[in-house]
């Protein structure tokens, strides 16, 4: 059975939500990839703010000018299964990367990425925004207190990083 290698940096690096699309996922590793930025700058499909009725920020990599780092989680699924990936990241392309896990050994493989899109904003007001952050968070909290801070450090609302962000 052929398999790929996915890293995600946002909502899949919680294993709850990866495994609600993909159960079977296997060899889950916390990675990174380098010459991006994660950004809230993603219109959502699915992920609405009740009450004022327009979409949520996803998160989103962007190319970084410095060679920065994104950290996530690579997980390897069977390719017959990719069609089932591709439908909840609907709004993204995949893409190929450059995954190193956190021994320093390198890995071909695909992240998702949004590369036609309007930027869209934050909502800090929102409990569905904030529903989605804390998905993001549990996940990175789950692997490890360095790797969550390591998340807020590299994670960016408009101009500033998680870490800086009181309300969140």
């Amino acid at each position: 059975m052929k398999t790929i290698k996915i890293f995600g940096y946002g909502s899949l690096i919680n294993e709850k939500s990866l495994r609600k699309t993909v159960p079977y996922a296997f060899n889950l590793f916390p990675a990174k990839i380098k010459g991006f930025v994660r950004v809230f700058n993603l219109r959502a499909k699915r992920r609405i703010c009740p009450i004022k009725n327009i979409p949520v920020a996803m998160l989103n990599i962007e190319k970084s000018e410095f060679n920065e780092e994104v950290n996530g989680i690579c997980s390897e699924i069977n390719l017959e299964h990719l069609d089932e990936l591709k439908q909840r990241e609907i709004l993204y392309e995949l893409i190929k990367v450059e995954i190193e896990d956190y021994k320093g050994n390198l890995h071909k493989g695909y992240t998702f990425r949004a590369l036609h899109h309007d930027a869209y904003d934050f909502i800090f007001d929102s409990s569905e925004q904030m529903d989605y952050v804390n998905i993001c968070l549990q996940g990175a909290k789950a692997i490890g207190e360095d790797f969550l801070e390591e998340f807020k450090k590299t994670t960016f609302i408009g101009d500033k990083t998680l870490d800086l962000i009181d309300n969140i």
